[in-house]
């Protein structure tokens, strides 16, 4: 992607992505849920990769909530803005990015 700023996702990359997808669904609905934050910033990125801009964000803020250190919601920002070169195929990154950097500051 650094390359090319393009994602260049495969069918099997999206299939990947929507196994990935049930998984983390199941931990995050878990009480308490498994692997928190992680869970649900995997999945708000999963949602991002799938086109969905509002759960991208709604799922982004529930990792933000289960986080009980500063470093984990600074890392989930630093590894979205390395996505910002293929934001044309990730519809809400730009948007709602300095949102989130916002909250890590």
């Amino acid at each position: 992607m650094q390359v090319n700023g393009r994602l260049g996702l495969s069918a099997s990359d999206r299939l990947a992505l929507l196994r990935a997808e049930r998984v983390r669904e199941g931990q995050a609905q878990q009480m308490p849920p498994f692997d928190r934050p992680w869970c649900f910033f995997d999945l708000a990125e999963i949602k991002l990769y799938r086109g969905d801009p509002v759960a991208f964000r709604a799922m982004a803020l529930k990792g933000f909530e289960q986080t009980d250190a500063d470093w984990q919601g600074r890392t989930f920002v630093e590894g979205l803005r390395l996505l910002l070169p293929a934001s044309e195929e990730l519809p809400g990154l730009k948007e709602t990015l300095p949102d989130f950097e916002k909250m890590v500051q």
